[in-house]
């Protein structure tokens, strides 16, 4: 028997539901899905000038906007087993010389004129993993906890 996509999809779908329903636990008489998570070590970035190197640069889409987030392997930022620790660095993927992005591609080698000309633009090419670059850090308090944060405009490639 051939399944096509709709029916696939259908069958799929039903095997999910019953699958939650599976895993649901009856509490006071209130089915609840039981919420698992592991907890991990917390690093503390001091704040100031590191170096490090690109590890990561990936696009994640939250709600109607897509960002482009920069990870950086900090050089002296380890955890307890010895591996380096990385930071992320995003920014709205909204290109001109004015925003976030295209600051941070200038500061990379992208002149204004690739910028303005409405040229295609590689950021792959410019935000190559393994490039050595250097930041500033700072401490960040929120309702979501105390984080480092990479200071707008600081993310370069070492000197």
């Amino acid at each position: 028997m051939i399944l096509t996509g709709g029916i696939f999809s259908s069958l799929l779908g039903i095997w999910d539901f019953v699958e939650s329903c599976l895993k649901r636990v009856e509490i006071r008489g209130v089915y609840c899905m039981p919420i698992e998570i592991t907890g991990r070590e917390s690093i503390k970035v001091e704040d100031g000038k590191h170096f490090g190197k690109i590890a990561k640069v990936e696009s994640r889409d939250v709600k109607d906007f897509t960002y482009l987030d920069t990870y950086i392997e900090l050089d002296d930022v380890k955890n307890s087993k010895g591996e380096a620790v990385s930071i992320k660095y995003g920014c709205p993927l909204d290109l001109t010389v004015n925003t976030k992005l295209g600051k941070l591609l200038m500061a990379f080698g992208v002149s204004k004129e690739q910028i303005a000309s409405g040229e295609s633009i590689d950021i792959e090419q410019i935000l190559k993993v393994g490039t050595e670059v250097q930041l500033m850090t700072q401490e960040e308090t929120s309702d979501r906890g105390t984080f480092a944060r990479v200071v707008d405009g600081s993310l370069k490639p070492k000197k």
